[in-house]
């Protein structure tokens, strides 16, 4: 018999929280900044796509980040000008401008704590998530957030999903994780048996929808 879920743990790119107006913009701003105006974010942003999907098991240290900024820029900037403004560019994406909270998200967690859920993040992310989940009002949401660079493990890693549950004192199979992967997020989960839930509003419906669909 299925455990009743007492806990859910949410991903946090892409599932309550998506970079503003975009990466490639951002990253087109922090350039021209640096006395490189012009550059199309359009573009930009096709270029780190392109990189991010090139780099499987991404560790998301400073290093690695530098690494993907240089390959985004790849035929639009010198390595030397952007090794020079990527200090900055890095420091934007830990400001809560550059980022919003996804529609439903903020009044989901409320509703569901209120209803006696505990609730965590589990994200591969670095050092920048937790102060930014606190500038953009939601880290009181939650009892417990777990970072890949803090963590030592990333998703898929079933340990990472173990850490949560161990942390919030319930078993996996009383935790529904919600995510944007399929791979990092539900088959994740389901290898540490934690329920699972995958959330892609590219289909049009809600955090909420899914959410509770996944609860039944």
């Amino acid at each position: 018999m299925s455990s009743r879920v007492r806990a859910l743990s949410f991903d946090a790119g892409g599932t309550l929280i998506a970079p503003w107006p975009s990466v490639g913009q951002v990253y087109a701003d922090a350039a021209a900044a640096n006395g490189f105006p012009g550059l199309p974010a359009p573009i930009i942003e096709e270029g780190f796509r392109r990189a991010w999907r090139s780099r499987a098991g991404f560790d998301y240290s400073l290093n690695a980040w530098r690494e993907l900024v240089l390959e985004t820029f790849s035929g639009l900037c010198a390595r030397d000008v952007v090794h020079g403004f990527f200090p900055d560019l890095y420091r934007q994406f830990a400001r809560p401008e550059h980022w919003r909270v996804l529609p439903g998200a903020s009044s989901l967690l409320s509703e569901l704590r209120s209803r006696g859920f505990l609730l965590a993040v589990t994200s591969n992310w670095d050092e920048r998530l937790r102060p930014l989940l606190g500038a953009l009002g939601l880290a009181d949401r939650f009892a417990v957030i777990t970072i890949s660079m803090e963590a030592g493990w990333q998703k898929p890693d079933r340990r990472i999903f173990l850490k949560t549950c161990s942390d919030l004192g319930v078993l996996p199979d009383e935790t529904l994780h919600v995510g944007d992967s399929p791979g990092e997020d539900v088959e994740g989960a389901k290898a540490a048996g934690l329920k699972s839930a995958l959330f892609d509003p590219s289909l049009g419906g809600s955090l909420a929808s899914c959410v509770e669909a996944a609860l039944g």
